[in-house]
């Protein structure tokens, strides 16, 4: 059975990897869960995640993220700008959470980077991969990737608090 320690890393690195679905999710998911926490977080980020304000912003990009998704003019995931952008999305959530439970920030930063790209690419061929085999259209798919990144988003981000009260 893996450690506290193994399970929490895998878990801030399979919750960075959302990024690789939808770049702002993730941010906006710790931030609406950060708002719910009865103790402020120590980390200057993460008390400024954790503010109304901070939870507004953050939803507000994701949504706009989750509307631009389902345009025809919007560029592949895999582009060098969107998977940049997705590689420090979710390096930048996992260095917080790292921080957050008592892990290495550097190392998740950088696992959370890897993760996003690896994601990037798996659900860019796979959504096209379902496009061509099933007779769905495309925003369809798009809006069960979208349920699927916010809820395991959300399980990972409780399992995670869940186990930082075992320890």
């Amino acid at each position: 059975m893996p450690s506290v320690q193994t399970t929490t890393l895998l878990r801030i690195i399979a919750f960075s990897a959302l990024a690789g679905s939808r770049s702002m999710s993730p941010t906006a998911l710790l931030s609406l869960y950060l708002t719910q926490r009865s103790s402020p977080p120590k980390q200057w980020i993460a008390q400024r995640l954790s503010s109304t304000s901070g939870a507004i912003i953050t939803s507000t990009l994701a949504l706009g993220e989750l509307v631009a998704d389902k345009l025809p003019q919007t560029p592949n995931r895999t582009d060098a700008p969107a998977l940049i952008g997705r590689m420090i999305s979710g390096g930048g959530v996992g260095a917080l959470l790292g921080a957050l439970h008592d892990q290495p920030a550097w190392l998740c930063a950088i696992c959370g980077s890897v993760a996003a790209a690896a994601e990037t690419f798996a659900t860019f061929y796979l959504r096209r991969g379902l496009g061509q085999a099933l007779p769905i259209p495309d925003p369809l798919i798009a809006l069960l990737e979208d349920g699927l990144v916010w809820n395991s988003g959300w399980w990972l981000l409780a399992s995670l608090n869940a186990e930082k009260d075992k320890a």
